[in-house]
């Protein structure tokens, strides 16, 4: 299955491991962002790319998965733009973490943790379980 990973910019490289283990379990991760490299000049062109790039994947993925920030943490705003094109695109949003506004509200399934998700991933109640 191809899953799209979204979150604050700040923990790509948690997300990178999460990314190993969807991996390993046989799904195939389609989240470019976490393996970008941070633009240091001519920013604008190479962000409106990065841009670009994230909607494509987000429209190709069977799952996105987006994980929240706690109420009052301090984060950058992409992530939100990501999930609302996601619940707009995506044949299934989920949310690993807070609910963070009422839009978090509209995810297909809610989870306290990666593996939650995980778990649920391989059950029978999951959509996608062979």
């Amino acid at each position: 299955m191809k899953i799209y990973l979204g979150a604050d910019f700040q923990r790509r490289r948690e997300l990178r491991r999460h990314a190993e283990t969807l991996r390993s379990l046989g799904h195939e991760v389609v989240s470019s962002w976490l393996w970008t490299a941070i633009p240091d000049s001519d920013y604008r062109s190479k962000w409106e790319d990065c841009a670009q790039e994230d909607m494509e994947r987000i429209r190709e993925a069977d799952v996105c998965v987006f994980f929240t920030e706690e109420p009052n943490t301090k984060s950058r705003g992409g992530r939100h733009v990501e999930y609302g094109y996601a619940l707009s695109t995506c044949a299934w949003v989920v949310v690993i973490g807070w609910v963070e506004s009422q839009f978090y509200t509209l995810a297909d399934c809610t989870f306290k943790s990666l593996g939650d998700f995980l778990e649920w991933l391989e059950s029978n109640d999951c959509p996608f379980s062979n």
